[in-house]
């Protein structure tokens, strides 16, 4: 994100990047790792994503995607991940802020 506004900077001030990045947390390791595995390098809304467990994350339970569409909301991703495991967080590039939200998987 640093790097797309720097890059943009000659032009005027940015206010705010939006890369396609997404943020996803569970309430078990297990649930991040499975969510890694299943869903990493896949087709999600047409588009191929990247899923990665986030290093700083000290529990080792958000995961990161990237490659989705600036617009995709916080409601498509949470019924797509909540397969891998109970969805405490998740937020959206399409939804300014955080929305938080709490869902049991099915």
């Amino acid at each position: 994100v640093e790097e797309l506004k720097g890059h943009f900077s000659s032009a005027g001030e940015v206010a705010w990047v939006n890369d396609g990045s997404a943020e996803v947390r569970y309430g078990l390791t297990e649930f991040a790792q499975r969510a890694v595995s299943m869903f990493d390098n896949t087709l999600f809304s047409g588009r191929r994503i990247k899923v990665s467990l986030d290093p700083k994350s000290p529990d080792k339970t958000k995961v990161r995607v990237v490659g989705l569409h600036p617009k995709t909301s916080f409601v498509p991703l949470k019924e797509h991940f909540k397969q891998a495991g109970l969805v405490n967080f998740v937020s959206a590039p399409g939804a300014p802020g955080k929305l938080r939200s709490r869902w049991a998987a099915c």
